[in-house]
């Protein structure tokens, strides 16, 4: 396959200074002109070839594209293709973006990941969140003070002057690891929690990072309970996609029947909110107590009259 030969040659050229069209074309057993057209199928992909001519002559990549010389497969370049997707409408640079667009021309229409889009659709927070993240990677590259306002998770507002350190992805959100010269000490922020963000001019010298991990595992001191639900067919597919559940049983031509474990706080009420009049707690009954009690003080705190 073609696609498996422009791999081949990659991998060959990073291994070699250069290798002229007649090596190319006995070693896959294709003409000089099919290598021809190779070299410039690579070159359309990015890929920076370079032609030498002379009896010594032939093709090569330059030496500042050359990368740990690992082969890699189509499901390789597939793979990594659809990870980097999931993240392309909000989190890639435009570096990444690049490399993402020099993989996708090296696949063939039928392999490309792009064809079953994985990218959730732009919204107005994400947007924001990637402009964000973007700024402060410049700020982290060119080692830049910033000034944020930030609400803490009990809703506290502070302003904070930082040394921005590091971008980290976990538990599906975005963190920064930066030094609070206020805190004069290392601290992390979550992304979503900035509500201002300030590049100043003043640059920093680099402190050592800590050895610990930046993000602090998700708190495990609740409650978990298991529940058994009954949930509307039309939103099946949200309900797997967020949560491990046990096998779904229908009952009848509009429900399913279902089980699974969640937290017995906050969190949890407010995932089951989210399914609205689609899902129904059936057992326990001290989870639905705790979740009606919860629903009241909305209502209340809204001012609405039961």
């Amino acid at each position: 396959m073609k696609i498996e030969r422009l791999i081949a040659i990659v991998m060959l050229l990073l291994e070699n200074e250069t290798m002229s069209a007649t090596t190319l074309a006995h070693r896959f057993n294709v003409s000089k002109r099919t290598i021809l057209r190779d070299m410039n199928t690579l070159n359309l992909a990015r890929i920076p070839i370079y032609a030498v001519r002379g009896i010594n002559g032939g093709f090569g990549i330059m030496a500042t594209y050359k990368f740990d010389k690992r082969l890699l497969t189509v499901t390789d370049l597939q793979n990594i293709l659809i990870a980097l997707a999931k993240l392309n409408d909000w989190t890639l640079d435009d570096q990444t973006r690049m490399t993402l667009d020099k993989i996708r021309a090296l696949l063939p229409q039928a392999h490309d990941p792009a064809n079953f889009s994985v990218s959730d659709a732009p919204t107005t927070g994400r947007q924001q969140l990637a402009a964000l993240r973007k700024t402060l990677l410049a700020a982290i590259q060119q080692s830049t003070l910033a000034r944020i306002t930030y609400v803490d998770r009990l809703g506290h507002q502070t302003v904070r002057r930082i040394e921005p350190y590091q971008l980290v992805y976990r538990n599906a959100s975005w963190y920064l690891l930066a030094y609070s010269l206020e805190r004069d000490a290392f601290r992390t922020f979550k992304l979503a929690r900035i509500v201002t963000l300030t590049i100043l001019e003043s640059t920093f010298v680099k402190r050592e990072l800590p050895t610990t991990s930046p993000v602090q595992p998700v708190p495990t001191d609740f409650k978990l309970v298991k529940l058994t639900v009954l949930v509307k067919k039309d939103v099946r597919d949200k309900l797997i996609e967020g949560i491990d559940t046990e096998p779904l049983v229908e009952v009848d031509q509009t429900h399913y029947q279902t089980a699974f474990v969640i937290p017995d706080n906050e969190y949890g009420y407010r995932y089951i909110a989210e399914f609205g009049t689609s899902l129904q707690v059936c057992s326990p009954a001290a989870f639905i107590a705790h979740y009606k009690a919860w629903l009241l003080q909305i209502i209340q705190q809204n001012g609405q009259i039961l």
